[in-house]
């Protein structure tokens, strides 16, 4: 059954109200505003102070103005940490570090513990001073417990890392996987003595990945482990769905969550039955399902999310749902989970991103106003009951194919996203009202008081002299007693934060305020040097577009990095395959050398549902490395697509609905396109274990000539172009032709993009 929501008739919030007590269509906020500049600017990380009065905002704000002190930690850099104050809906600190932050958490003493590009820190409640730093690569999460100690995981090809640092920064732990393990998220606790919690998956075999989470005392014992069931079991049981961990935090309940990917439906999944014994099937006290939205019936291949809350002693489901999207002709859509948490009751609160569509889409409204119809991807927020039997409410946001990520503490939600949303985002006490420009920011909080931003005192263009006593009064500001202040020495002199200092000293604006230190917008002038421009942004210590500077030394961009495009006709590369074999920025050649590459305007004029994936190739003949046996699969052995399509790379896999995003590539490696429609599945069912990869390939499957166009880092490329029916029964051994092709080729097109490389 459907659960019908009712939309609260009133378009304005209440003053401090807390998060919905009973199922609403609208999301009730104090305060919505973009975060950006002119560039690219990103908000990837959220988390609420211990006073519950500030959101702690990370990300890379490259130069917002959004007004506040300014602190530089670590060097300084691209990566933002923003104080918010959910009282006057103002940014009161900006805090700048050496890299972009990917994520970070505050601790139950105030400490806020970061992962950022190239390292860790732990930073004091104020985000002002640094209590401990590592310098760390390929660090993806970060988690904090409530006496200090630090879970760290790194994404590191051929096997991650998962550490365990005291409050002092000293390494006590360290675990590893092999490389068909991963982690992807941590959580640290104090409870029962002290626990590290790890979830991630394994890739089973050739086609089976398995989702795990596993507990570790401080002291590196092994506490206890859920799923990972064996692969013969699974087969067994029939129960061959992919599965994977994907988030893992401590509620503000005390209690353990975490949410899972399913590549299909949950009831063919290991989630339907017990954590810890694979022939025990759930039981409906702890399997919850109440409508199409979290019971999954028809729902074919998608990526969907199971989430539970588990007990933290032995790892044992105590209650887990599913949740799913659906299409207008009711068959299942994907949902996916960039956070999990609880508050003190155990509400639970999911963010992360939605294809079409979440329950009762067209009715939902944010301060009561309707959301934008749907444009690849929604964003969303789920907030659900503790007993998991009812939805409070779910909110899209529009175009934020990044996700979102939530945070709770004391009745308040404060959310971020990325976004680039053409139609605009709902603001509501914005400091900022609209998008900077390419990607902004966007924050978003429920609980918060809701009232306007305060004006900040201004001094008029055509009145420099005017008196801070007649602004105080027209700002309603204190006015320092309504004595004259002389500031014809610098006001740093009369204190760090600009304050007038209490001596009644007079004073006689005697200059504008523009020629004190610290300028008009209260950033710092350097100690009025000049800055020397001239030379190229790669020499500087970051560079605008966040390419590490390779220790200062100049890098030769003018050959092409990848071969294969137009620019190069006569390669012997194929068309289409992304080599990054010659990925070599910082001079070692390392296999975890990473590239950001960027797809964008994704688009298809096709009637199929076409998907473009990418395999990771061993040769530019295309084999595909047999993960179980290490042998190369040539194209031309009935394997090859098998193995192609069981170890595809699923985080390189896109649609038409896809819009665009950015993915991480490995040096050391080619990836191939592989483009398909959605006959595939019924097609190699027909074909049985016999099929030909000549489908995947670029020969059989042709691109136009303006396929991937490698010139150098930084510069768009031409379209990759698709025709999505080459003479498909030919290519599966079938006896009749299905199709036929248009020759069209615009059933598919993408353009690929380097971001930058580290």
């Amino acid at each position: 059954m459907d659960i019908n929501f009712q939309v609260q008739n009133s378009l304005s919030s209440v003053p401090n109200n807390d998060l919905p007590k009973s199922p609403t269509n609208n999301l009730d906020i104090s305060a919505a505003t973009y975060l950006g500049g002119s560039e690219d600017d990103y908000t990837d990380a959220v988390d609420i102070s211990l006073d519950g009065n500030f959101v702690i905002v990370g990300g890379s704000l490259k130069n917002a103005k959004l007004g506040g002190k300014e602190t530089e930690l670590l060097g300084g850099g691209d990566g933002t940490i923003i104080r918010y104050d959910s009282q006057t809906n103002q940014a009161v600190t900006t805090t700048r570090l050496p890299g972009r932050v990917l994520d970070l958490e505050v601790s139950n003493n105030g400490d806020i513990a970061v992962a950022y590009e190239g390292g860790i820190a732990v930073l004091n409640a104020d985000a002002t001073e640094v209590k401990w730093s590592k310098s760390l690569s390929d660090v993806s999460r970060v988690a904090i417990s409530d006496a200090g100690k630090v879970g760290v995981v790194r994404d590191i090809k051929g096997g991650d890392r998962a550490y365990l640092f005291d409050s002092n920064g000293e390494q006590l732990q360290e675990w590893s996987t092999k490389n068909r393990r991963q982690f992807n998220d941590i959580a640290v606790t104090d409870q029962n003595g002290g626990m590290v919690i790890a979830t991630g998956f394994e890739q089973k075999t050739s086609i089976l990945q398995v989702a795990f989470t596993r507990a570790w005392s401080y002291e590196g014992e092994n506490l206890w482990k859920n799923y990972d069931f064996d692969d013969r079991d699974i087969y067994k049981e029939n129960l061959l769905a992919d599965t994977r961990g994907q988030r893992v935090a401590i509620g503000r309940d005390g209690q353990l969550y975490a949410s899972y990917y399913v590549n299909g439906g949950t009831g063919f999944s290991i989630f339907y039955r017990d954590p810890n014994d694979l022939t025990q099937k759930l039981t409906d006290e702890r399997k919850i399902e109440t409508d199409k939205y979290n019971s999954p019936s028809n729902v074919g291949s998608i990526k969907m999310l199971w989430y539970g809350r588990y007990d933290l002693k032995n790892g044992d489901l105590i209650k887990g749902q599913s949740l799913l999207g659906r299409l207008g002709n009711g068959k299942g859509n994907s949902v996916g989970a960039e956070s999990i948490t609880a508050t003190k009751d155990g509400t639970v609160i999911i963010a992360g991103d939605a294809a079409a569509g979440i329950a009762n889409r067209d009715e939902q409204t944010i301060e009561g106003q309707g959301v934008s119809e749907y444009t690849p991807y929604d964003g969303h927020i789920a907030i659900i009951s503790p007993d998991l039997t009812e939805r409070l409410s779910w909110t899209p946001i529009s175009d934020s194919n990044g996700g979102v990520v939530a945070a709770v503490r004391d009745g308040k939600i404060a959310a971020v996203t990325t976004t680039d949303f053409a139609e605009g985002q709902i603001t509501h006490n914005a400091i900022q009202e609209s998008a900077g420009g390419n990607k902004d920011g966007y924050l978003l909080v429920v609980g918060g008081n809701d009232a306007p931003v305060e004006t900040a005192p201004t001094i008029p263009q055509d009145n420099p002299q005017q008196s801070l006593e007649t602004e105080a009064e027209n700002k309603n500001l204190p006015s320092v007693n309504k004595q004259k202040v002389d500031i014809s020495l610098p006001i740093l002199t009369n204190g760090s934060d600009n304050s007038p200092t209490v001596n009644k000293r007079e004073v006689e604006i005697s200059q504008p305020i523009l020629e004190i230190e610290t300028g008009s917008d209260n950033s710092p002038t350097e100690d009025k040097q000049e800055v020397e421009s001239s030379q190229p942004v790669l020499e500087t210590e970051t560079g605008s577009d966040n390419i590490p500077p390779v220790n200062k030394q100049e890098v030769d961009i003018s050959k092409p990095v990848f071969e294969g495009g137009k620019e190069n006709p006569y390669s012997i590369f194929p068309r289409g395959l992304i080599d990054l074999t010659k990925i070599d920025l910082y001079g070692d050649r390392q296999p975890n050398n990473r590239v950001f590459g960027k797809f964008s305007d994704i688009g298809s004029k096709a009637g199929y549902d076409n998907f473009i994936q990418h395999d990771t190739i061993t040769n530019i003949n295309r084999a595909v490395e047999d993960i179980l046996t290490g042998e190369a699969i040539a194209p031309e052995k009935q394997d090859n697509t098998k193995v192609s399509l069981n170890q595809r790379g699923r985080d390189l896999e896109f649609t038409r609905n896809r819009g665009s995003f950015i993915d991480r590539f490995f040096g050391g490696i080619m990836e191939s396109p592989f483009f398909s429609n959605d006959m595939l599945g019924e097609l190699m069912e027909q074909d049985g274990e016999n099929q030909s990869s000549n489908f995947s390939t670029v020969d059989s499957n042709p691109f136009d000539s303006n396929s991937f166009d490698f010139n150098s880092l930084g510069v768009s490329t031409d379209n990759l172009t698709n025709e999505d029916i080459p003479q498909i029964g030919k290519q599966f051994h079938l006896q009749e032709p299905l199709c036929g092709s248009n020759n069209g080729f615009d059933d598919f097109w993408t353009k690929f993009n380097i971001e930058s490389s580290f």
